[in-house]
């Protein structure tokens, strides 16, 4: 067996030593080299020896000669296969010659057999997978991958089905990436400690190899990757990036690893893509984020995925690897670059944050890494926070202290030098703190160093830092809230201690994260922290003062809950007592403090009281006020704490009044007892404390700074006023002492402090006087005092001493009198304010007085004093134009008419005419309001509870007839509200309301509450706003007041006003208002048209008395509207209390409600949203539970004729459908878009503009429930079974646009998201976007369609412009994303739709929009097509007819795919169809598209066409002489890319092409002909002789097609003949044909006699062929030399010349030209015709050079001619016939004379000198070489050697050697 083999290898051994060239060595290597290499495997060490002994040879023979190719294929099969062999040690060796032979094949021919190498790689042995990874990697060196749309591109390498081996690839590629270059040769790296005694070379390679391994390699990876240290390119830079580049073009292909793989292979792609982001190669660069913008991103949450990240990251280096093996395979950790790539993904998985301890590590690795920067410690602090953040608790509660000492050490890191990048690394730092602080809040309750330390830290030097600090202080706050729970009292006075150190402190963060913390962590009880608010509240920032306000505001008990049934929280508030106490003692503490600094520093330019900014100081007194009140009374409602007091402090509520005195009174008790008894001079007791508080700020004492600060008397003397009035007399009594301290402030320049020190001197100096008789003289004296100071009006007295000095003596009435005239404002206030005082009780002062005048005679006296007094102020009233004191006024006349009943009438009279006067100052009324109930029912009001200043004496009693409250109401009712203006009913609304709040004990009031109560539901519906607003509290007040029968009549008229727009009718007379004075602009006098009477005056004007009547009814629309606005301000005032009346109506209210709360209206809006805060305590539930009808009312609304009622309900639908339930949503889809897009196409802008939300929020629970990831696939057809017919139907074919871009952006992402659930709407879908593509095109489109020359622009380009918009479409997206669920079931049902529209589709965009989608069809849905592929060619053999340049284009691509898929029967016969067209069809365009669809087929379907080659070569050879330019090249590249130009192609198909041709050549068209016998013609030149077999067929063609009349381009058919004739001389040699050559010639002597020029010259030239070809066989110059010679010598008639055109004059020459040629050629070679006729030709031809008419081209053309003749001549001597004389010679050099002496041609010198040197040639030895002769050719010689030109002059002397 052994010696067999051995003989078989030794005569292979032989063959190749015999191979002389390489081809023969080449031949025999792909016959033996695989079957050698083969008995490798032998058993027989002697045949393995020969093996190698042969492929030695072979390798010395192949080494050097790289044109060699080696067989490729049987390598592949033997070493990637197992086929053919198992055995390694073969494989090892084939692998050899593999990578040779691959080195030897072409870039293209590398690729194609790529798919070779890669199939099984992953399983086969390591060593094989290296050396043919590294053959893959040679081969993506120059890699590019197929264009996506060539069906090439097709996935040859299935890794859908090899997952294994893409695995592999990635993994390998991923450390391809990796590798770098090292910085040294590997040859000078030192070996590693313990391997010096390596003796082995390649181990020392090893080992230097193995020495520092890129980041994210191992030493195994990188031995890999350089193939063992021996690939060259691995220390190449250059080449390792081309690799690289190479492998991500490999990986970026669509089509090698499309979408359709499994996650785990795109997230291996994703790695290598990563690494190739942080290369060090820009381009690898570009290349690697631009595959990461393409690629699915890793899903994050997968354990794996985080795993591998961090593996990456990390590598397994300090994994505590021992033993040599695990030291290689130990991977290095990734380089910094990579590591902040890594860190950006793994800073969004809540999963890597929970993967211990690799988050750890890999945080503190970014953080205090050796190899760490800036950036990635940037990265690492974010990874902290998201691990703060995102880990769970257990988790975090364990590593929580790690973190935070990483962090702490991190700030206190070299904290004196923090600059630049490090400055947001400690900002992050701080942030970081406060994200675990938040999650892990036990370690900083324990430590509060931490808190100390940040709240240090907020006064470091760098601005950025202190941001950082303080948002890291607002996060850390919830970690010490609930601090009662946690804390004890050591603990809370810690972080007191804290907050109010750094509330002082300078810098704003301190003082703003102080007061936030006091705030968030205190409840309002704590008093401590309401201190630092007090001293932040007036903090120069905004945001302190805000953040200080909010901690000082006082819980509101009629606040909202958070959730409805929260149970009732206890508000605690703070102790008065404790309150007052820390104050004072820090006031204490402050104000020492300030000494000391004004003793060491300048002054602060601020006032202080009591230590502290007067600011504050006014903020304490405030605040402790409000305690005061609330200690009294819990429930009081307190204003906020930033309004300002206006005037004296009031409290109206006469509950709170009453518990405040029972307070202060128990409080000075207990204050007053617990002071005798400690008998100590600092003040006890709380009251007492205020009270000092109180009087610091209104003594010098208490204040420092430059000057004196009236705010802080103003708020001190109001708080002391207050206490006096309400307080004891006791405590009034106490202040006795103190009168003169208080008449210093009455020259105060603040009217408010003057105000109030009055009224404390009224109280002060006459509580309990008639107890103390001893105290009236010091009374006495006090008001001569200040009578005098009243009555000085000398300059000395200033005028605020004088004013208050009246203040003070309210009861003097001279005084009172004169300043009532005075000029300035506050004196008349304060006359009228002390006037007030004296007549609220009684008229007898006045009487009083005058008797102490001496006047008790005059009874009248006194009373004509008062009515002169109520005179001046009801003037006063009228005229004054300050508001302050019209009201003080209007208050003084109320006041007198309650003392003093006679003028009762009088001041109502006034009031009820100030209804009217009072049109802009409402406000006004409300001090009216205020007057009359005082009039009405006098101290029944409580209205005069404020003026009841002496705790311990009851009211006067002054008694009041019920008939004056009742005739003021009646007035009111019957009068006032009738009259229908405006400012009267405003005017009466607010005196109502006054009557039902201070009145509403009054027996009349209660009695009248039914008729308050109708008149109030009639100013509901008031144009007014405010008037509105008025009549709602009153309707609120009314409800509480009445019995159940009025409660339930309320009720009732609210709900029919607010549901259906009910109102009370109202009379309307000719002064009603019905419009705003603006609403309708002015009649021509300028007066407004609002009234009744304008509005009729106006239609009476114009003649149209049908304008009241519109008029009305929009006034009555208005009304409704203004009726529903009015019934939700009473809504709002008695929802609270009527909750189970309005039960029965909610199913009604609930819809409309929720309605009206999306009014345009703000007002209406603001009113119907908080009556359904109020009414629905919990609206999701609500909603629910009225959701039918809700919809059903805004579906029925969206149709309404107001455009507000359709505007608010487009509005209520985008909101209520959010979160809406499929099921809830299913009953009510298609209503829904139908009304949105009713309304989306309103007439008004605005409810379009709401229309447009709604449609947004439907398209976006349209598309979310048609989604399958969100719903179940029978819920979701549900609903695309619902909404995609309505938005095909009948929203992309609306008439709005606005309506049909909607419909066409929700069908778009439905079928963006509805993946599976598209298959039943496919076909619709699919047919109607492409409609769309044309329907939906701009129209300006169309119109440049029609105006292209007036926009200078070409139809193609605006054609290939919408060619362009039409694929870019938004709905090719939609459609093309239709493709993936299309399959044989679907197409079927598609195809007729599709094919309809391929055939009659309207619009360009529609036409490429289907082409377009048929190529993408055959590209994705191969299987799908095919069986509907002979439908399609059939419907696209007529669309490629389009007019259209650019569809037929786009349809003959379409053509080209949809072939590559056609059974050869279809194929052939839309080829014939082709054909016809191209035969056929006389327009240059439609012909055209055969060889554009051609091509077509011929690029994408060439395996198919490759098979019907008989069917479209000859017709694409016929097409190559197409006489337009543009279809001859696309036939021409169809020919070259099916042939590559081979001649050989003709020859194979000649049979079909000559019966194409015959056939043509018998068509009408003289088009076809021309071309066909331009063919044959062409055939004929190029093939020669194997035309022969078929002359007989086509030269009585030929014969036939010259017949008849001349026609443009016949001369090609001329041409065609004489070619074939010339060609196939053999034909006619035949007896039989030879008859054919006599015809031939008569044809081409008939035609050139024709009187066409052109045709004429053509046909001359061919004869002249013709003849010269067969010049032995034919005898033609007899028949020819008339009319030759008659063409050549004429000239043309001028005449007919004129009558010609411009081109007739070179035509005629050209004849001319073609006919003096044609003379040579057809002269004969017989001597006997020659004899006869020689010198008549030669004379001819040296007249015609001699002549000077003819031009160049004539006399060249006599040249050629010449030159014929004289080579012909046959001048033996052999007979007597004499054929050339020496006349015509010597003629002939005369005319050679003229040619060579020529000096504007030199082609005819050139010609010339070459004819002479043929006669020369010719005549030598001749009997013509006579003297004559020779001299005459000297002198012709010597005129060519003196030519300017070299080559004639050489040519010449070479002629002289010659002669």
């Amino acid at each position: 067996m052994a010696e067999e083999e051995i003989e078989l290898l030794e005569r292979v051994e032989l063959r190749l030593a015999l191979a002389e060239t390489d081809v023969q060595l080449e031949k025999l290597l792909n016959s033996f080299l695989s079957p050698i290499l083969l008995k490798l495997a032998s058993p027989h060490e002697v045949v393995r020896t020969k093996v190698m002994g042969v492929l030695t040879h072979i390798n010395k023979r192949t080494r050097s000669k790289t044109d060699i190719k080696l067989p490729l294929d049987p390598l592949i099969d033997l070493v990637c296969t197992d086929k053919v062999t198992q055995s390694a040690f073969v494989k090892n060796f084939a692998i050899i010659y593999l990578e040779m032979a691959y080195a030897r094949l072409t870039e293209e021919d590398q690729v194609v057999h790529l798919p070779n190498l890669i199939n099984n790689i992953a399983s086969k042995p390591q060593s094989l997978r290296q050396s043919l990874f590294h053959i893959i990697l040679t081969v993506l060196q120059k890699f590019k991958p197929k264009p996506a749309g060539s069906p090439s591109s097709l996935d040859p390498y299935n890794f859908a089905e090899n997952l294994n081996d893409a695995k592999f690839l990635l993994a390998s590629f991923l450390d391809v990436i990796l590798y770098n270059v090292p910085q040294q040769p590997r040859s000078q790296l030192q070996p590693t400690r313990g391997d010096s005694s390596s003796s082995s070379g390649q181990q020392e390679g090893s080992q230097n190899l193995a020495q520092l391994p890129p980041p994210g390699m191992s030493i195994k990876t990188v031995k890999f990757v350089t193939n063992d240290g021996k690939i060259q390119w691995a220390e190449r830079i250059p080449d390792l990036k081309l690799i690289k580049l190479g492998i991500l073009r490999f990986i970026n292909s669509s089509t090698i690893l499309p979408d359709s793989l499994p996650e785990e292979i795109h997230f291996a792609k994703f790695l290598v893509l990563l690494a190739a982001s942080c290369d060090s190669f820009n381009d690898v660069i570009d290349g690697g984020e631009d595959g990461i913008k393409k690629i699915k991103k890793p899903d994050m949450e997968n354990a794996e995925v985080v795993k591998r990240l961090y593996l990456l990251y990390q590598g397994t280096v300090n994994q505590g690897a021992a033993g040599s093996n695990l030291q290689e395979i130990a991977q290095q950790p990734a380089s910094p670059a990579l590591k902040l790539k890594i860190m950006g993904y793994i800073c969004r998985s809540k999963l890597a944050t929970n993967t211990f301890p690799a988050m750890l590590q890999v945080a503190f690795d970014c953080l205090y890494g050796p190899t760490t920067n800036s950036k990635l410690q940037n990265q690492g602090m974010l990874f902290v926070q998201w691990i703060a953040r995102m880990a769970e608790t257990a988790l975090l509660k364990q590593i929580a202290q790690v973190l935070l000492s990483g962090l702490l050490k991190l700030i206190n890191e070299d904290i004196e030098n923090v600059k630049g990048d490090k400055v947001t690394l400690i900002g992050f730092s701080y942030i970081s703190i406060s994200l675990l602080a938040q999650r892990v809040p036990d370690i900083f309750r324990k430590d509060f160093s931490i808190l100390n330390m940040l709240f240090s830290a907020l006064s470091t030097n760098n601005n950025n830092i202190r941001v950082s600090v303080q948002e890291a202080l607002s996060n850390m706050v919830e970690a010490y809230q609930n601090i009662y729970q946690w804390a004890d009292g050591t603990t809370i006075s810690m972080i007191e201690n804290i907050l109010e150190e750094n509330i002082s402190k300078p810098l704003n963060q301190a003082r703003y994260c102080a007061v936030k913390y006091a705030v968030s962590l205190f409840p309002f009880s704590h008093i401590h922290s309401r201190y630092i608010c007090l001293l932040a509240s007036a903090d120069e920032k905004l945001e302190i003062r805000e953040m200080a306000l909010r901690g000082l505001s006082l819980p509101d008990p009629r606040a909202p809950k958070l959730y409805p049934n929260e149970p009732d929280k206890e508000i605690k508030i703070p102790s008065f007592s404790e309150m007052v106490n820390l104050i004072y003692t820090k006031s204490t503490q402050h104000n020492q403090n300030l000494l000391n600094t004004l003793q060491t520093s300048q002054s602060t330019g601020r006032i202080y009281v009591m230590g502290f900014r007067s600011e504050v100081y006014i903020n304490i007194l405030r605040f402790l006020r409000h305690l005061m009140i609330i200690n009294a009374d819990p429930s009081a409602l307190i204003d906020d704490l930033s309004d300002e007091l206006d005037g004296e402090i009031k409290l109206f509520d006469s509950n709170t009044r009453l518990l405040l005195k029972t307070w202060i009174k128990d409080q000075w008790s207990t204050d007053q007892d617990s002071t005798e008894a400690m008998d100590v001079d600092d003040p006890q007791g709380a009251l007492h404390i205020y009270l000092r508080l109180i009087e610091k700020g209104l003594t010098s004492e208490g204040i420092i700074g430059m000057q004196p600060y009236f705010y802080a008397f103003f708020m001190a003397s109001s708080c002391l006023l207050e206490l006096i009035s309400l307080g004891p007399s006791s405590l009034s009594r106490s202040f006795e002492s103190k009168i003169d301290w208080f008449k210093s402030f009455l020259s105060v320049i603040k009217l408010g402090v003057r105000n109030s020190i009055a009224h404390l001197l009224g109280i002060i100096s006459t509580s309990e006087l008639e107890s103390d008789p001893a105290r009236s003289l010091s009374i006495q004296e006090l008001i001569k005092e200040l009578i005098t100071i009243s009555k000085d009006q000398s300059k000395q007295v200033k005028a605020e001493y004088h004013d208050g000095s009246i203040l003070a003596l309210g009861y003097i009435i001279e005084i009172i009198s004169e300043n009532l005239d005075s000029t300035k404002s506050f004196s008349v206030i304060n006359a009228s304010k002390a006037l007030g005082e004296i007549c609220r009780y009684t008229s007898f002062l006045f009487e009083n007085y005058d008797k102490g005048k001496g006047n008790s005679d005059d009874p009248s006296s006194y009373n004509n004093k008062l009515t002169k007094l109520v005179e001046k102020l009801i003037t006063l009233v009228k005229t004054t134009k300050d508001v302050k004191t019209q009201e003080t006024a209007i208050i003084t006349l109320g006041h007198i008419a309650l003392g003093n009943s006679e003028y009762t009438e009088k001041v109502l009279s006034l009031f009820y005419d100030l209804a009217s006067a009072l049109n802009k100052q409402v406000d006004v009324h409300f001090t009216v309001g205020e007057a009359i109930t005082c009039v009405t029912t006098g101290w029944e009001s409580l209205a005069l509870n404020q003026y009841l200043d002496i705790a311990d004496s009851p009211p006067p009693l002054i008694l009041i007839e019920h008939s004056v409250i009742s005739g003021a109401l009646n007035k009111m009712f019957s009068e006032l509200l009738p009259s229908g203006k405006g400012s009267v009913k405003k005017a009466v609304c607010v005196w109502m309301l006054c009557l039902v709040k201070f009145c509403s004990k009054h027996e009349v009031i209660k009695t009248a509450l039914p008729k308050i109560h109708s008149a109030f539901s009639m100013l509901l519906a008031d144009r007014d706003e405010f008037t509105q607003e008025v009549a709602s509290k009153g309707i609120g007040l009314v409800y509480e007041l009445g019995d159940q029968n009025t409660r339930e009549q309320l009720v009732n008229s609210l709900v029919d006003m607010l549901s259906e727009g009910k109102r009370q009718k109202e009379t309307v007379n000719a002064d009603t208002q019905l419009f705003d004075s603006n609403t309708l602009g002015q009649t021509p006098d300028g007066s407004a048209i609002s009234t009744y009477q304008s509005i009729l005056s106006l239609a009476s004007d114009m003649n149209q008395p049908e304008l009241v009547y519109k008029f009305m009814q929009l006034a009555s629309h208005n009304a409704m509207w203004q009726s529903r606005r009015g019934a939700a301000f009473g809504f709002s005032f008695i929802i609270a209390q009527a909750e189970k009346e309005l039960e029965p109506y909610l199913k009604d209210l609930i819809p409309r409600l929720y309605r009206f709360q999306y009014d345009p209206n703000p007002k209406v809006n603001e009113a119907m949203s908080s009556i359904w805060k109020a009414l629905v305590k919990e609206p999701k539930k609500a909603i629910e539970e009225y959701f039918n009808v809700i919809v059903k009312d805004l579906l029925k609304a969206l149709g309404d004729r107001l455009w507000r009622t359709r505007e608010s309900s487009a509005n209520a639908l985008a909101d209520l459908l959010q979160g809406q339930s499929i099921q809830a949503l299913e009953p009510y889809l298609q209503d829904l878009w139908t009304m949105c897009f009713r309304v989306l196409d309103d007439i008004k802008e605005s409810v379009r503009v709401a229309a447009f939300k709604t449609c947004r929020s439907l398209t976006k629970i349209t598309v979310k429930y048609c989604d399958p990831d969100n719903v179940s696939v029978n819920d979701g057809q549900k609903i695309m079974n619902i909404i995609m017919p309505f938005l095909l139907t009948k929203g992309l074919v609306s008439d709005s646009e606005d309506v049909r871009k909607f419909s066409l952006r929700t069908i778009l992402k439905i079928c963006k998201s509805a993946r599976v659930l598209l298959r039943l709407h496919i076909t619709e879908i699919v047919g109607t976007l492409l409609e769309g593509l044309s329907s939906m095109e701009p129209q300006v489109m169309n119109y440049l369609s029609f105006h292209v020359e007036k926009y200078d622009v070409t139809q193609e380009q605006l054609e290939n412009s919408r060619l362009s918009a039409a694929k870019m479409s938004p709905m090719m997206e939609g459609i093309e994303s239709c493709i993936d669920y299309i399959d044989e079931s679907v197409m079927e049902n598609l195809t007729p739709r599709l094919l309809q529209l391929v055939r009659k589709g309207i619009g360009l965009p529609t036409k490429a929009g289907c082409a377009r989608f048929l190529v993408s069809m055959c590209l994705k849905k191969a299987s799908a097509v095919k069986p509907q592929a002979d439908a399609i060619m059939k419907a696209l053999s007529g669309a490629i007819t389009d007019v259209s340049p650019a569809v037929r284009k786009s349809y003959a691509v379409a053509v080209g795919y949809v072939a590559h898929l056609s059974p050869d029967n279809t194929l052939i016969r839309f080829i014939g169809h082709l054909k016809k067209i191209y035969c056929e069809n006389s327009e240059q365009e439609i012909r055209s598209i055969s060889g554009i669809t051609t091509l077509e087929i011929s690029r994408h379907a060439s395996d198919e066409l490759k098979r019907v080659y008989v069917e479209i070569l000859p017709l694409a050879y016929y097409g190559l002489h197409d006489s337009d330019t543009g279809i001859k090249n696309v036939w021409n590249e169809v020919w070259d890319e099916n042939t590559a130009g081979s001649t050989s192609a003709i020859k194979l198909y000649l049979k079909e092409l000559i019966d194409l041709l015959s056939t043509l050549l018998e068509s009408p068209s003289w088009q076809t002909k021309r071309q066909a016998a331009l063919t044959i013609a062409d055939v004929a030149k190029i093939i020669e002789k194997s035309l022969l077999p078929y002359m007989a067929q086509v030269i009585p063609l030929l014969m036939d097609g010259l017949s008849g009349r001349t026609w443009v381009g016949k001369e090609a058919l001329v041409e065609a003949l004489v070619t074939a004739s010339i060609s196939c001389k053999e034909y006619f040699a035949d007896s039989n044909t030879r008859a054919q050559l006599d015809t031939i010639s008569k044809i081409l002597v008939r035609e050139s006699k024709k009187t066409n020029k052109q045709y004429k010259r053509h046909c001359i030239d061919n004869l002249g062929r013709f003849a010269d070809a067969y010049i032995d066989s034919l005898e033609l110059y007899a028949d020819v030399k008339e009319f030759l010679i008659e063409l050549a010598t004429s000239e043309q008639d001028p005449n007919e010349m004129d009558e010609d055109d411009a081109n007739q004059q070179p035509l005629f020459l050209l004849v001319k030209a073609s006919a003096m040629k044609c003379l040579g050629l057809v002269w004969p070679r017989k001597k006997e015709i020659q004899a006869l006729h020689s010198k008549e030709l030669g004379i001819v031809l040296a007249t015609a050079l001699e002549s000077s008419k003819n031009i160049w081209n004539v006399r060249l053309g006599v040249l050629a001619s010449l030159d014929k003749y004289i080579d012909k001549l046959d001048l033996t001597e052999s007979d007597k016939l004499l054929i050339l004389d020496e006349e015509t010679l010597l003629s002939v050099f005369k005319g050679l004379k003229n040619g060579l002496q020529d000096a504007k041609y030199v082609a005819i010198r050139t010609a010339s000198l070459d004819s002479l040197k043929k006669v020369i040639e010719k005549v030598k030895d001749t009997h013509l070489s006579l003297p004559a002769v020779r001299n005459q050719c000297l002198d012709l010689i010597n005129i060519a050697e003196n030519d300017p030109v070299p080559g004639i002059s050489e040519l010449a002397k070479d002629i002289h050697k010659i002669l």
